[in-house]
C-alpha cells in the first residue's frame, strides 16, 4: 500500500532478482532509480535485471555510474566486466577483471572468468599466477587447485599437474573434471 517506499522497493527487486524474475526486477525499480538516480545498489541490481533480460547495452551505462558512485565496488567492477564481455569487448573486460583482481587476488568469479578467457588466448603463466592467488585464500578449493593444473598443463608442466590432479582425484574421487584430464594425460 506504499508505492513510494523505496526501501520496500529494492527488497522486493531483490527478492525478484534472486528468483530470475528480471523484468519484475526492473519495473520495481525504476521509479526508485529517478528518485535515487546515483545510488550505486539501485544501479547495480537494476543492471543485474536489464542484464538478466539479455539487454546489456542498457545495463553497461548503469554500472559505468554505479562504479563511480561507489567509489570502486568489487562487486559492480565484476558485475561491469561481465557486461562488457556479454556485449563481446573482450579486451576491456579482462581489463577490468585484472584490475578486481589486482584489488582482490582471492575473488573467485572474476579469478575463473579472467582465467577461462587467459585460457584460449595461450597466457598460461598468469592462469597459474591467478591460481595461485585464488588457493591462498581457499587452500582446498578443488576448483582452483584443477585451474593450476590445467594451466599448467597447457604451459608444458605435465609432471606437476599430474601430480595435482593425483591429488585431487584421491581426494574427491567423484570430481570428474579431474579424472577426465588425468584419462587425457593417459591418452
Amino acid at each position: 500500500n506504499r508505492p513510494q517506499d523505496q526501501g520496500a522497493r529494492r527488497m522486493l527487486a531483490s527478492i525478484f532478482l534472486s528468483r530470475k524474475s528480471f523484468s519484475q526486477a526492473v519495473d520495481v525499480l525504476e521509479p526508485v532509480l529517478e528518485r535515487a538516480p546515483n545510488d550505486p545498489r539501485v544501479l547495480q541490481m537494476l543492471a543485474t535485471g536489464l542484464s538478466g533480460l539479455k539487454r546489456h547495452a542498457e545495463a553497461l551505462p548503469l554500472l559505468e555510474r554505479a562504479v563511480l558512485t561507489s567509489r570502486g565496488s568489487l562487486s559492480i567492477r565484476t558485475d561491469l566486466a561481465f557486461a562488457r564481455l556479454a556485449l563481446s569487448k573482450e579486451a576491456e573486460a579482462i581489463d577490468g577483471l585484472r584490475r578486481v583482481l589486482e584489488d582482490a587476488p582471492s575473488h573467485m568469479q572474476a579469478g575463473m572468468t579472467l582465467s577461462t578467457l587467459l585460457l584460449r588466448r595461450g597466457e598460461f603463466d598468469e592462469v597459474i599466477r591467478i591460481a595461485k592467488g585464488l588457493l591462498q585464500a581457499t587452500p582446498k578449493n578443488i576448483i582452483a587447485r584443477n585451474l593450476l593444473a590445467t594451466a599448467q598443463f597447457r604451459s608444458g608442466k605435465r609432471k606437476e599437474a599430474k601430480a595435482i590432479w593425483e591429488r585431487i582425484a584421491k581426494a574427491e574421487p567423484g570430481f570428474i573434471p579431474t579424472r577426465v584430464n588425468l584419462a587425457k594425460i593417459d591418452l
